[in-house]
């Protein structure tokens, strides 16, 4: 069963989790620390009005006297509509205020008033009850008062708070929220940015990563250059074991060429003779396909070692096309260097990648053109690319399917009589890769082929 998970989702939904718990917790935390403060004023003023009721209480002439300060009510009263009620007993008995309101068990000090909260009338009521002796004849009369205030006032500032709460949290959920995508994706972006340095390489790019990652990343970094090692040792054992297989065989060829050619001197026959040439011609095709095979070689190891070098283009270019000139006078075909440029370009590039892909590109155009022509190699700026223009006319009409031309051992028709193997175009397409280049090949009126290499400027 296949685990698919996303670790960006994992931590999104850790976040989001650990968020809104805080953000809960913190939500009715502040509201009952707001809803504690406003009792604990609602106490305060109780508290205050009891003191200035008990200051009204005197005694006169054997008797306890209670003035009620209705200005004390009206203040309680006046927030928010809430109702006052009041209770006043001595020694047990009702003294005035409000009959029906229920005697508390416990009664405090007038210093610490014992503070409840009862259902009376249908109405939430906070009561503050103290307890006050008077002696009067040598006798204590205890004297029970119970001052109560509805908590309408109370319900709308906790409505309002609660209201407000919610707004100020929904917009801090909604910043918390943004911070935390902020965070997950600044936490994720090594991770992506490795996984972009290495999808961005070339299926032959075998570099060590090098990229800067977070600590957390080093393992993974280090497993992955380790597998990029065994790869490359892997690859480089193939391309060794290429080479000298290549090479080990061109000695014995060059052997069996030179005692066939011995042989076709003193031959007398016309049948044997046939035969000597089509052994030199195999030959032939066999050498030349163990140096291109070494050349194939020497371009993977290259890749993976480029040596950048200021070269001037023009000076190279025309250094390879004299090296190239007596296989050329062979059959009196001329190789005309032209320049378009007003000024000599240079380009830091790799010089053997650069020079076995004009090699193969002339070689090529040397081996299908017809005798006595010439071979244009002409040199441009397009946009940001220099371009090295390799132009031919063919002996004969021939048909390419451009794309698989660049495979290896991939060959046009109509072309036996050439030697070849096929794998000129696509040596060339690799170098000019590895030099981050482009190689295209398309065919011109009559018949004449352009191979096109594209090297950038920058």
């Amino acid at each position: 069963m296949k685990n698919n998970f996303s670790i960006k989702n994992r931590l999104l939904i850790q976040l989001f989790t650990i968020t809104s718990i805080l953000v809960v917790t913190f939500f009715f935390t502040i509201k009952s620390f707001i809803g504690n403060t406003v009792i604990s004023t609602q106490d305060g003023l109780l508290s205050a009005s009891l003191g200035s009721i008990i200051k009204k209480i005197r005694v006169e002439q054997d008797e306890i006297y209670v003035d009620l300060p209705y200005d004390t009510f009206s203040i309680l009263g006046s927030m928010k509509d809430d109702k006052v009620y009041y209770r006043f007993d001595l020694n047990n008995e009702f003294l005035t205020g409000y009959e029906d309101l229920p005697t508390q068990n416990s009664y405090g000090e007038i210093r610490e008033p014992y503070f409840d909260t009862i259902k009376y009338r249908g109405e939430d009521v906070r009561l503050a009850n103290v307890r006050k002796i008077f002696v009067v004849k040598n006798k204590e009369l205890e004297l029970l008062i119970s001052l109560g205030q509805t908590q309408n006032f109370q319900k709308i500032i906790n409505n309002d708070v609660t209201k407000n709460m919610i707004l100020i949290f929904s917009l801090f959920s909604v910043i918390i929220i943004f911070l935390v995508l902020i965070t997950t994706n600044s936490t994720i972006r090594p991770l992506n940015n490795l996984a972009k340095q290495v999808g961005s390489r070339g299926p032959k790019d075998l570099r060590v990563v090098k990229y800067q990652t977070p600590l957390e990343l080093k393992p993974l970094v280090n497993s992955l250059n380790g597998l990029i090692q065994r790869f490359k040792g892997n690859l480089l054992e193939s391309e060794t074991f290429l080479a000298e297989a290549a090479h080990h065989i061109r000695t014995p060829l060059a052997t069996v060429k030179a005692e066939c050619e011995l042989a076709l001197r003193k031959s007398k026959t016309d049948k044997n003779r046939d035969h000597l040439i089509n052994i030199i011609r195999s030959v032939e095709q066999t050498n030349r396909s163990s140096s291109q095979l070494l050349e194939q070689a020497l371009v993977k190891f290259k890749s993976e070692k480029i040596n950048l070098k200021n070269t001037s283009m023009k000076k190279f270019i025309e250094r390879v096309t004299i090296n190239y000139k007596p296989t050329a006078d062979l059959r009196d075909i001329k190789i005309n260097l032209i320049d378009n440029l007003n000024k000599d370009i240079n380009l830091n590039i790799d010089n053997t990648l650069f020079e076995i892909a004009i090699r193969n590109l002339l070689d090529n155009a040397i081996k299908y053109s017809t005798t006595e022509n010439e071979i244009d190699v002409v040199l441009e700026i397009n946009d940001d690319n220099y371009l090295i223009k390799i132009i031919n006319t063919s002996s004969n009409k021939l048909n390419f399917d451009f794309k698989k031309i660049m495979k290896r051992f991939t060959r046009g028709n109509k072309n036996e009589k050439v030697i070849g193997t096929g794998l000129g175009l696509s040596i060339v397409s690799e170098a000019t890769n590895s030099l981050k280049g482009n190689l295209k090949v398309s065919k011109l009126k009559g018949n004449k082929f352009c191979a096109i290499l594209y090297l950038p400027l920058f």
